[in-house]
């Protein structure tokens, strides 16, 4: 029972006292402030103890962002989300967390890389196109079959170049000698001569066996080099025919770069013998440049005789 109420009690036993009252309020103001400085230490405690709980989140937050920066410079791939997540598995270690992403990103590029050949291989067989399988590390590391070959199934290569001025004859020479070989058959050379007649080439059949593209075809020149080999019974002979126009001495040039041995073909007509030496012509350029290049062996053809009444008897 408080002090007021007893106060109030001794009001209904004893008769209204002044002095009573005084000392009642008096009592009060006491107690009133007695309560107070009681509860003054209790609201500071719960204030401080929110403080520290509060500096102490921002503390361990602070040290989170500076592990995940430096975990970042490491492994910039993985995101602030993987970061936080590997560092609390490994309670803030930064050189595991960096260890543990790394591994991981790796795994990802390889099933990333592996996701991109499936799709490019589907795409290339949906358009029609050769798929190159990629041949696992596995057999790559696995021994290599040592093959033993005889002597004889071993053949010297030999290159050679076709050179001379333009409309020589050195695609149809070739044509022909290749024909003559049995590495073209008569039935293409048929076939050639009657496509040739149709767009006004009626003497180009043999040319075409080396001239393949359709520009050339056409125009009855060659503009890039073509190559033919003929296997023969110790050597396998390949044969580069260039390019006699001015204009394209630099496929000339490619040709002649590969070449061992160089055919030099003349036009026996008279005005076109002329014009491969005079005026620009590349006879004797084709001769400078193959002897530039290092080639020491020329064999020299002259073509067209039939054309300046030749005889065989002479």
């Amino acid at each position: 029972m408080s002090r007021s109420q007893k106060f109030n009690d001794l009001l209904k036993e004893n008769d209204y006292n002044e002095d009573y009252q005084e000392e009642m309020d008096d009592l009060d103001e006491e107690e009133k402030a007695e309560s107070a400085q009681t509860e003054q230490p209790k609201d500071e405690v719960k204030s401080v103890e929110k403080k520290t709980e509060k500096s102490k989140e921002q503390m361990e937050a602070n040290k989170l962002r500076d592990k995940v920066k430096k975990v970042k410079k490491r492994v910039p791939n993985a995101t602030n989300d993987e970061i936080e997540s590997a560092l609390l598995m490994f309670k803030l270690d930064v050189l595991q967390a960096i260890s543990y992403l790394q591994k991981n990103s790796k795994k990802e590029q390889k099933k990333k890389e592996v996701e991109r050949t499936k799709s490019v291989k589907e795409e290339d067989k949906k358009e029609g196109k050769k798929v190159i399988e990629i041949i696992p590390i596995e057999l790559l590391n696995a021994p290599i079959p040592i093959i033993q070959y005889k002597s004889e199934e071993i053949k010297s290569a030999l290159n050679v170049v076709v050179i001379g001025h333009v409309d020589s004859g050195k695609s149809t020479m070739m044509g022909h000698l290749l024909m003559l070989l049995g590495e073209v058959d008569e039935h293409t050379v048929s076939k050639y001569k009657t496509e040739a007649k149709s767009i006004g080439k009626a003497t180009f059949e043999y040319a075409w066996v080396m001239d393949e593209g359709e520009t050339e075809r056409s125009k009855g020149v060659t503009i890039n080099i073509a190559k033919r080999s003929v296997t023969l019974k110790n050597k396998q002979v390949n044969f580069i025919d260039a390019p006699g126009h001015k204009d394209f001495v630099v496929n000339m040039i490619n040709g002649a770069t590969q070449a061992d041995v160089a055919i030099l073909v003349i036009d026996s007509v008279q005005k076109s013998f002329e014009s491969g030496y005079l005026f620009g012509g590349q006879t004797k350029e084709h001769a400078r440049i193959v002897k530039c290049l290092g080639v020491k062996k020329v064999i020299v053809a002259i073509n067209k005789m039939d054309l300046n009444s030749w005889k065989n008897a002479i």
